[in-house]
């Protein structure tokens, strides 16, 4: 194996380390003519074994190129196949030169351009014109460690006396690269691949689909060493006492018996692969079977963006394309995902040239063709066209809301913002100051005060996935269904983190313990400890922050309130002067207003309202500025009937369509509190309640003498010691 590439030294590249193959020399050097391109030097003896070698070239961990090279039959048809000069030389040794180029300075992904003048033969199946890349976004570390057990394994184990590992379980999101790692690790190590598809071992005939397994497990043995990949294992070994047909359990027998007979196939590892770990069947998951399951995961943002690199190179790509901006902004995306937002960025680019593009004719003007490039704006529509794979079963909303639509509540948009965009934007402030951030935030107010525009606004600020749960729709009549809901909704808001999961009408879900009777109640109090539960897992390096909402804080359970789960209570009041003003200017900002409106004669007027009531109020006005402009077009439309030639005198007099005074005065005849003193005075009441129980340290000072005797301790044992 190439294991290590020096950096650039001068106009040389040397190789430092060639692992496997002692034997085999290598370098290469930047061609004169054409700076960006360079040549590829291989140098082997013609008697070295190389019929499961796998020659790969990395650089900074980073794969660059992967070569198969075959035992040449002499030094001459080995020279012809591989497309290089010929030569004479004594040696016998062969000498293979491959042409590459540099895509960019900055990104170093190097392709090869004339794979299949040279004969190359890819170890990714998948590529028919020879070229060879790695596309998975899966860890390193996860793929080192399968080469690990796959190579050396096997007889490091046996010299200490233990057994060797037989199989290795792959789960992780679809899209994530399963399959594509497994490929790799086969390719990386030399071994025979053998790929089974879970559905097409089964069979309708009785035994048949057993003999497939069994002929699948002796075609590997005979051409060990070999890995077995079993794709999607989770369809043909669930768990057996959850189905009903006797042909899984029939093959989940048949493969167990023959991973327990893989005692004398010390060379046959077995690999699976499934995004349901927890469907299969346990005896499967035990040591001597599966001996070790690899969470492939979601990538974060290095890996996007090495794997959007990878799916760019050869894309005609504009000047202003930021990927590291596009990889930030690709929260919870697996490779699949980028892979398919790459293709619809293209798309957009050709949709923006069919008009100037002849359909009927059998090429494309070369001009049209050198002056399509993707460009940023490309990529932008498709972010906003594409979701993550594992939230397309979950209503995600994409949040526009931002705090220009939010009057007033400036205290809270602070808060929120040090609670769930800092630790979004500024990661490093916080390990600096080893800190974990908050978990969880609980809005509690009148109805209509903006505390689900506050959640949007929030997610929207910081660029996070926002998932809105509705309490109500996690309740189902079946026993433990609801449970499982609760755990699927977290399961997803982790994969897509950076996520906020807001829960609307938190006190439908979390009322407190024991205040219901019967199997409601019950199911109430199973799902509040899955809640707490799953609030108690998340894990620190996981960015899930969860949002509550109630206007019944006094029915939450108090066990939900404490530090560590929704410790950030954040009370929602009815706006003052200044935030009705603010209101006001914010649901008026996109629509034309008279100047005769005195929006802070509005905001004096309706002390006691919230912001839906403000809101409205200036929507009635705005309905009643609509009403007016069509009766205006149906009474002109009238008289252009009965008088053509007067229309053009009409169109200079007609004036522009506002919301006039007159249609605020009529909406304010509607306008209502929805909010009465009484509620007002109840929420005051527990806001004013809560603040006293949390001041118990209001008091508190440090005393000035005790640090200063701290600090003169301190420096009198440091020159103690210095002495």
């Amino acid at each position: 194996m190439l294991t290590q590439m020096a950096s650039n030294v001068g106009n040389r590249i040397r190789f430092l380390s060639l692992g496997k193959l002692p034997h085999v020399s290598a370098s290469v050097s930047r061609t004169t003519q054409n700076p960006r391109s360079l040549s590829f030097l291989l140098l082997h003896p013609p008697v070295l074994p190389l019929r499961r070698r796998c020659i790969s070239i990395v650089h900074r961990r980073r794969p660059l190129l992967w070569l198969r090279s075959s035992p040449p039959r002499s030094s001459m048809s080995s020279q012809a196949e591989s497309g290089a000069p010929q030569q004479s030389d004594s040696s016998k040794t062969v000498r293979m030169v491959i042409k590459g180029r540099v895509q960019g300075v900055c990104y170093r992904n190097w392709t090869v351009e004339n794979a299949d003048q040279l004969g190359l033969k890819g170890w990714v199946r998948n590529r028919r014109d020879g070229s060879v890349e790695a596309l998975f976004s899966g860890p390193t570390e996860a793929v080192e460690e399968m080469q690990q057990r796959c190579r050396r394994g096997p007889p490091a184990a046996m010299s200490i006396g233990v057994k060797p590992p037989k199989g290795i379980l792959l789960y992780g999101p679809p899209g994530s690269g399963k399959t594509l790692i497994a490929r790799a690790v086969a390719n990386e190590t030399g071994a025979f691949f053998f790929c089974i598809n879970g559905p097409e071992i089964m069979s309708k005939m009785a035994g048949e689909s057993e003999s497939n397994l069994r002929k699948a497990f002796e075609e590997a043995e005979k051409n060990a060493p070999s890995i077995i990949f079993i794709d999607e294992i989770d369809s043909i070994a669930p768990k057996r006492d959850k189905t009903n047909g006797e042909v899984e359990r029939r093959i989940v027998s048949q493969l167990l018996t023959l991973m327990d007979g893989l005692k004398s196939r010390a060379h046959v590892i077995v690999m699976g692969a499934t995004n349901r770990p927890n469907s299969i069947d346990p005896a499967l998951r035990r040591f001597g079977r599966f001996d070790r399951e690899i969470d492939i995961g979601v990538p974060d943002e290095i890996g996007r963006l090495e794997v959007l690199r990878i799916h760019t190179k050869n894309m005609k790509l504009a000047e202003d394309v930021d990927l590291e901006r596009i990889s930030k902004d690709t929260h919870g995306y697996v490779g699949s995902d980028l892979a398919a937002l790459c293709t619809e960025a293209a798309l957009q680019c050709i949709r923006e040239k069919m008009d100037v593009i002849d359909l009927e004719d059998e090429s494309i003007d070369a001009e049209i063709l050198n002056s399509m490039a993707v460009s940023n704006e490309h990529f932008h529509t498709a972010l906003g066209n594409s979701n993550p794979s594992a939230l397309r079963e979950t209503v995600v909303e994409v949040p526009n809301v931002s705090w220009e639509d939010i009057g007033g509540l400036e205290n809270v948009k602070r808060e929120l913002q040090e609670t769930v965009q800092y630790p979004v934007e500024h990661p490093e402030k916080f390990e600096k100051f080893g800190m974990s951030p908050s978990k969880g935030v609980l809005f509690y107010g009148p109805p209509g005060c903006g505390k689900t525009l506050l959640a949007k606004a929030i997610a929207n600020e910081c660029q996070a996935n926002f998932i809105s749960v509705k309490g109500p729709e996690l309740l189902t009549m079946w026993f433990g269904e609801s449970e499982a809901n609760v755990r699927e909704i977290f399961d997803k808001a982790r994969q897509s983190a950076p996520c906020v999961l807001f829960f609307d009408e938190l006190d439908s879900i979390a009322t407190q313990r024991g205040s219901s009777v019967g199997d409601a109640g019950g199911a109430a109090d199973r799902v509040l400890n899955q809640l707490l539960t799953e609030m108690d897992g998340m894990n620190a390096k996981k960015t899930v922050f969860i949002i509550g909402a109630t206007n019944r804080p006094d029915i939450i359970d108090p066990a939900l309130l404490r530090p560590g789960r929704l410790d950030q209570l954040i009370y929602i009041p009815l706006p003052d002067e200044d935030s009705r003003l603010s209101i006001f200017k914010a649901c008026l900002r996109k629509s034309p207003v008279a100047k005769d409106v005195d929006v802070r004669a509005l905001a004096k007027y309706t002390q006691g309202f919230s912001g839906a009531d403000i809101t409205e109020i200036c929507q009635r006005a705005c309905k009643y500025a609509i009403r007016e402009n069509i009766e205006k077009d149906i009474e002109r439309e009238r008289r252009r009937g009965e008088n053509p030639e007067a229309m053009e005198e009409d169109m200079v007099d007609d004036e522009v369509a506002e919301i006039r005074a007159a249609h605020f005065e009529e909406s304010m005849k509607f306008a209502r509190r929805s909010v009465s003193d009484a509620d007002i005075r109840k929420y005051q009441a527990f806001a004013q309640t809560l603040q006293q129980s949390r001041g118990i340290g209001s008091e508190f000072r440090f005393d000035p003498t005790a640090a200063a005797g701290r600090t003169t301790g301190g420096a009198h044992e440091a020159i103690k010691q210095k002495c």
